[in-house]
């Protein structure tokens, strides 16, 4: 899969346990479209969890 530059760093960042994003910010869009993140309800707003597709990314990148 073929992610862009700001997708692969938001989805690095949020396996790093920071899921901060706009869920208008479009690579967080397009991560929760391909099912490698997921939005996650907070008190205040939500922030972005990796799915195992999304780590499963993570190791087969090059």
């Amino acid at each position: 899969m073929k992610l862009t530059k700001p997708q692969w760093l938001l989805l690095v960042d949020v396996d790093e346990g920071d899921g901060k994003a706009s869920d208008t910010y479009p690579p967080a869009k397009k991560l929760v479209e391909l099912g490698l993140c997921r939005w996650e309800p907070q008190k205040y707003g939500q922030k972005l969890v990796i799915t195992e597709a999304g780590r499963k990314a993570l190791k087969e990148a090059p």
